[in-house]
């Protein structure tokens, strides 16, 4: 399992997403209140990069090219045009890190 130190959570401004790369994996990872979330950093829509894009609510991730949305806690659909879901990764706190957990 690969490991990726995303800081703390005072590194990341609430609503704030970055593409991280974890080997092979490409990872969004977005702070959502008092939480990080992680999914695949692209849309299944068309595979371009969900980074850029913004956060709608507490739980949606908006496409910054086709408006579709992304559920952050599960990765499923959340609005067209996306129909297919994107994978999630577990960040967990780590001795007061925040850490992205990528197999």
């Amino acid at each position: 399992m690969k490991r990726i130190d995303l800081g703390t959570l005072d590194d990341w401004a609430v609503g704030e997403g970055r593409r991280v790369s974890a080997g092979e994996d490409e990872v969004l990872v977005v702070r959502v209140g008092d939480r990080l979330v992680a999914v695949g950093a692209f849309c299944s829509h068309e595979d371009l990069p969900l980074e850029g894009g913004s956060l709608v609510g507490e739980d949606l991730w908006e496409c910054p090219h086709h408006g579709g949305r992304v559920v952050l806690s599960t990765g499923a659909p959340g609005g067209m045009p996306v129909v297919a879901p994107v994978a999630t990764f577990p960040v967990r706190e780590v001795e007061g890190r925040l850490v992205l957990e990528v197999e």
